[in-house]
């Protein structure tokens, strides 16, 4: 469809379902496309004031007044309209809601998953032929008046209709009764659909054929021009090629003009798209020349064969602006896309070690492919598949590559007959590709070994942060903040956009965390946005921005902090850069939520606090476990009874990966600091400040890292806590007080999430509010500090 910028007006409203806050990622998600000028209404007026053009609504709130009325005069004058979910259910009980919809919406039948079969519709294109969700289904008899179905779905021995247009007048209506859940609006299918929706209805046309060349009519553009023939959107213009006999046959396949060279093809106005499928060492010429020619190009792996090559192929692409991409077509095998999930979701853990093996024992084929000068070698047509995957499953920079080439049997062709690639990447992951036609014995075609997520806990879950509960007079201190005047002006009125009242974070790396807990709670807050990422590794911080609809991938965190809507910062780095990127981000004006530990020892914390004094901004340590309301009223329930006599809290779980940063002096790592630091918490947060203390560790002899921890903590009222921490357990973790009443026990203290609370959701707009409101963190820096000297005094005392 075609994309002229409009305005679009959204209305998010519930009663009985959180509009306002589940519809965001789609919200989100709208925004990044650059198509619309968001605007946020709160009622139907605003449809009076000409600007928008399509109206997108989520409401179970009804109409009032003339509101439907004006909203069918609305449409048809011209404007458009798509309603989501209950939304007409809500508002057809109006008559001119209904005449402009052409139907009247049954109740919602009951929650569950749906199978959702998509139509065929401008709207619906190369969208997935099935949708699985869990949502609610309104069911009605018969499909509306004068409209074209866009989604399907079965009830019951039924057929109904899920999402449909229709013309009013000389607008148009969209209905897509999906959307009860948050999950329905993260869908990747659904905003596209959405996202298409809204554009038809503004009247937007499809968007013109692009003209297709294949330069090279050889076994795999053959497949491609099968491709192009199957997809919307693509029309088969010609073909060039060197050979007669392959033009005629291109001639009689495909019923095109066959070209003698790429020069009389680029030639074609018509055509706006090259794919190249020449043999890999001609891939440069005939690239180069389709983008200054204008035209876009689809070049088959691999690229080129040598990076000089590559540069001159992408120096061109930039120059042009024109859009160059690598046919990497195996990145869709179900069983890497399978794999790929798996990671990404955390469902086996972090990849550390992958072997990978093509081939058998069989004579190499006499084509080019089995020709060095020609195909680049043996590594150069498999390898670039499998170097392909091994980069994307390993995001790490590649620190090592070595390789061993065997020349024993087939003395026929120039390819060595074996070929192994070793590859090393920061952090330790190592990953190896072999190629063989002398292999008679075959070997998997891929072995990996990953870790386990540690600690080992709920999906979603991983280094728990933290804040101090509201109530709680455990330890006092106030944040510095700027004075009234510098926060009403950093929060000036922006008008009626989607982010007016939401809080802007940045995000400084692409640490599981992040991408796990925090930034799905920042997406879901009722008063956070997500507005930009950077990590070391560009890959992984796109791939997380895509996850989590993050509109801006930075080149750097100097990038990040550089940015105007980024109003806070969220800094998950490894323990030895919290301090470094806190004042950073402080001095650039920001306000900084801060992984714990805050820093590496109690005079990193003292500095990072003067820090955000003298920056007018807030700093809290993320420690999210304090937010959860099962823990507060843990505490809170004691503290209300009577000081406990004694408190015993453990954190453990298994941890070897030297790779890993916990498990590296230099980074900060060590069990006490990594989950030590929720025992110290908890055992301070019920007793105070401990006046003696006394630890005992273990080491890892090579690093010197402590691998196990047990402290003995005296207070001044006489209670006592005993603490334990350790890498080398299985997953320990609990706390329990003994009063002279009865012993109280909690389990999972430190990592409980969604049951049915996120403490990372409460701690995000917590911090958010204080930001807002200018009020103090709930987390003060003074605990944050006093819990970091307690944590250096007994790292002295069992160092003794």
């Amino acid at each position: 469809m075609s994309r002229s910028r409009f305005t679009l007006l959204t209305l998010l409203s519930g009663r009985s379902h959180d509009y306002t806050h589940i519809a965001r990622p789609l919200i989100h998600s709208l925004e990044r496309m650059h198509h619309f000028a968001i605007e946020v209404a709160v009622d139907l007026s605003a449809l009076n004031e000409g600007r928008a053009r399509v109206l997108l609504a989520a409401s179970d709130v009804p109409l009032a007044g003339d509101q439907a009325a004006q909203l069918n005069e609305f449409v048809r004058r011209g404007g458009g309209v798509v309603l989501l979910h209950s939304t007409l259910a809500a508002w057809s009980e109006h008559d001119a809601v209904a005449e402009m919809a052409g139907w009247r919406l049954g109740g919602p039948a009951p929650l569950t998953e749906l199978v959702i079969r998509i139509a065929d519709h401008p709207v619906t294109e190369r969208l997935s032929p099935e949708i699985r969700v869990e949502d609610e289904l309104y069911v009605s008899e018969g499909p509306p008046a004068k409209a074209n179905v866009l989604l399907r779905a079965s009830w019951r021995y039924s057929d109904q209709v899920v999402a449909y247009e229709r013309q009013h007048g000389d607008g148009r209506f969209v209905q897509i009764g999906l959307g009860h859940g948050a999950a329905t609006y993260q869908d990747a299918d659904f905003q596209k659909l959405v996202h298409r929706a809204v554009l038809f209805a503004s009247g937007a046309a499809p968007a013109p054929t692009v003209g297709v060349g294949l330069i090279g009519y050889g076994a795999i553009a053959r497949g491609h021009a099968e491709s192009i023939a199957a997809t919307p959107g693509l029309d088969m213009r010609a073909v060039a090629d060197i050979s007669p006999e392959r033009r005629q046959l291109a001639s009689r396949e495909l019923g095109v003009t066959a070209h003698s060279s790429a020069e009389e093809l680029l030639r074609d106005p018509d055509i706006g798209l090259v794919v190249v499928g020449t043999p890999p060492s001609v891939h440069a010429d005939p690239v180069v020349g389709a983008l200054q020619a204008g035209k876009h190009v689809v070049c088959e792996k691999p690229l080129a064969i040598t990076v000089d090559d590559v540069d001159r192929m992408i120096d061109a692409a930039e120059a042009h602006r024109r859009v160059l991409t690598v046919y990497q077509s195996r990145r869709w095998d179900p069983d890497f896309v399978a794999l790929r999930a798996a990671i990404a979701e955390d469902a086996i853990g972090e990849p550390f070690y992958m072997e990978s093996f093509i081939g058998g024992f069989s004579h190499p084929c006499s084509y080019w492919h089995s020709h060095q000068p020609i195909s680049g070698g043996t590594i150069y047509d498999w390898g670039s598949h499998y170097f392909d995957w091994m980069l994307t499953l390993f995001p790490q920079p590649v620190t090592s590559v070595s390789a061993v080439a065997h020349k024993r049997v087939w003395h026929d062709v120039s390819n060595s007959d074996q070929v192994r690639v070793d590859v090393g990447f920061e952090g330790g992951a190592q990953a190896s590709f072999m190629q063989s036609d002398i292999a008679a014995a075959l070997k998997p075609k891929w072995y990996l070994l990953w870790l386990l997520p540690q600690p080992r806990r709920s999906p979603r879950v991983g280094r728990a942060p933290c804040g101090h509960p509201a109530g709680s007079q455990a330890h006092g201190g106030r944040h510095g903040v700027g004075d009234a005047v510098d926060r009403a002006g950093r929060r000036a009125p922006r008008g009626r956009h989607i982010a007016g009242d939401r809080l802007g974070w940045g995000v400084l790396g692409a640490a599981w965390i992040a991408g796990r807990a925090v930034l799905p709670a920042i997406a879901a807050s009722r008063n956070g946005r997500l507005v930009s990422i950077a990590s070391r590794d560009p890959e992984r911080a796109r791939e997380m921005a895509s996850r989590h609809a993050i509109p801006s991938v930075a080149r750097d965190y100097d990038d990040v902090l550089a940015d105007p809507a980024v109003e806070a910062l969220y800094i998950p780095l490894v323990n030895s850069l919290h301090k470094e990127w806190t004042e950073r981000s402080l001095a650039a004006g920001k306000h900084v939520l801060c992984e714990k530990p805050l820093g590496m020892n109690a005079n990193e914390a003292a500095m990072m606090a003067d820090a955000s004094r003298r920056s007018g901004r807030l700093l809290m340590e993320a420690f999210m476990y304090r937010f959860h309301p099962r823990m507060r009223t843990f505490v809170e329930g004691l503290h209300a009874d009577e000081r406990p006599l004694h408190v015993q809290a453990s954190f453990g779980f298994p941890l070897s990966d030297p790779s890993n940063y916990r498990l590296q002096p230099a980074l900060g790592g060590g069990a006490l600091l990594d989950v030590g630091c929720y025992t110290v918490s908890v055992a301070r947060w019920l007793l105070g400040e401990p006046d003696t203390v006394l630890a005992r560790a273990r080491f890892d002899q090579k690093t010197g890292v402590d691998m196990s921890v047990s402290s003995l903590l005296h207070f001044s009222g006489g209670g006592t806590a005993s603490l334990w921490c350790s890498f080398e357990s299985a997953e320990e973790q609990g706390v329990t007080a003994v009063t002279t009443k009865g012993t109280y026990a909690l389990e999972r203290p430190f990592t409980a999430w969604q049951d049915p609370h996120d403490p990372y959701q409460l701690m995000v707009e917590s911090f958010a509010d204080s930001v807002q409101n200018g009020s103090d963190c709930e987390v003060s820096l003074d605990e944050s500090i006093a819990n970091m000297r307690v944590l250096d005094r007994i790292r002295e005392a069992m160092q003794a």
